[in-house]
C-alpha cells in the first residue's frame, strides 16, 4: 500500500510539474491533465482496494469478507485518494475543479471501473493528426506570378541560376542582355528550361489540355457553324425553286382546265357538225334517187303548176 501511494504521489508531483510548465496551455491540454490524474487516481484506488481485500482475507482467515465490510469498502473512499485528488486540484485552481470527497471517491470509482474492464486503456497512446504544409509555387521576379511546368509561362533558368517564366525573361532579353537580379550578361541561348522536382510549380498541365481541347472544339464548331450557314443558304434556295416550281404546276393546271374546257366545247361542236352532216347527206341521198326525179318532173309538169 505504501508502494502504490507513492506512485500516486510520484505521478501527481510529476503532473503538477508539466501543469505549472504549459499553464498557458489550451482547454484541450487541461482536459487531458484531468484524465491523466483520473487515471492515476483510479490506479491508487485499485491498489488500495485490492490491499484491503487482502486486509479483510487476513483477519476472516482467508474467508470471504462479510456484506457490510464490502460495503464500507465500496463507499467509503480511503483517506489518501481523496487527499491526494484535493491537493492537485488546490495547486490547479484554473484548470482543474476542486472535488468534495465524495465527488472524487465517484470519479475514482469510476475510472477504476473503466481500468478494470480495458487494462490496454492506461498504455494507449494518444495519436495526434499530422498537418502537411505544401511549398508555394515558385514565383516569376518580373512578374510576381507564379511559374508553370509547361506553357508559355514555364519555369526556366539563366546560366547565373536565377529563375524566370519563360516569356517574361524572353521579352526582358529582348529589350536588356542582363539578368534582372544579378545583371550579368544573358543571351538568348542562355535560357534553358528546368527539370526539377525540388522546385515548386505550379501543375497547369491539365489547364493546357483542357485549354488546346477547347481550342479544338472551337475550330470544329466554327466549321460546323460554316456547314450550317451553307446548308441553310442552300435551302433557301430549294425552298425558292419549290415554291417557283409550286406557282409553275398551278399555272400548267389551270392552263389543262382551259384546255380541257376548249376541248369538250370543240368536241360538243363536233357532234353537232356530224348531226348536221348526216342530215344533209340524207337530204342529197332522196334528191339523187330516181323516185326523186320522177316527183319532181311531176311536179314541175303538173297544169297547177
Amino acid at each position: 500500500m505504501a508502494r502504490s501511494i507513492d506512485m500516486l504521489f510520484g505521478a501527481a508531483s510529476s503532473d503538477e510539474e508539466e501543469n505549472s510548465d504549459n499553464s498557458d496551455s489550451s482547454g484541450a491540454n487541461a482536459a487531458e491533465y484531468r484524465l491523466a490524474v483520473a487515471e492515476d487516481a483510479a490506479e491508487f484506488r485499485a491498489a488500495e482496494y485490492r490491499a484491503a481485500y487482502e486486509e479483510l482475507m487476513a483477519s476472516n482467515g482467508s474467508r470471504l469478507p462479510s456484506r457490510a465490510s464490502i460495503v464500507n469498502l465500496t463507499s467509503s473512499p480511503p483517506r489518501a485518494a481523496a487527499a491526494a485528488v484535493q491537493t492537485i486540484a488546490e495547486d490547479d485552481d484554473d484548470d482543474i475543479q476542486i472535488l468534495s470527497a465524495a465527488e472524487a471517491a465517484a470519479e475514482v470509482s469510476a475510472a477504476a471501473r473503466r481500468l478494470f474492464a480495458d487494462p490496454s486503456a492506461a498504455s494507449r497512446k494518444r495519436k495526434r493528426p499530422l498537418v502537411e504544409t505544401k511549398a508555394e509555387p515558385t514565383e516569376c521576379t518580373i512578374c510576381c506570378e507564379a511559374c508553370t511546368i509547361v506553357g508559355r509561362h514555364r519555369l526556366v533558368a539563366l546560366r547565373c541560376g536565377h529563375l524566370f517564366g519563360k516569356k517574361c525573361i524572353e521579352r526582358w532579353t529582348n529589350e536588356k542582355r542582363t539578368c534582372p537580379n544579378c545583371s550579368a550578361a544573358v543571351r538568348r541561348t542562355d535560357i534553358f528550361p528546368l527539370f526539377s522536382d525540388h522546385v515548386a510549380v505550379v501543375d497547369n498541365s491539365g489547364l493546357e489540355d483542357m485549354t488546346s481541347k477547347y481550342e479544338e472544339e472551337k475550330k470544329k464548331s466554327s466549321r460546323l457553324e460554316g456547314e450550317v450557314a451553307t446548308l441553310k443558304k442552300l435551302l433557301e434556295a430549294k425552298t425558292k425553286e419549290a415554291t417557283l416550281s409550286k406557282q409553275e404546276v398551278t399555272i400548267y393546271k389551270k392552263g389543262l382546265v382551259d384546255a380541257n374546257a376548249k376541248f369538250e366545247l370543240h368536241v360538243r361542236n363536233l357532234a353537232t357538225l356530224r348531226g348536221q352532216l348526216r342530215a344533209t347527206t340524207a337530204d342529197s341521198v332522196a334528191i339523187t334517187s330516181p323516185a326523186s326525179q320522177v316527183t319532181v318532173e311531176r311536179f314541175w309538169l303538173s297544169p297547177s303548176r
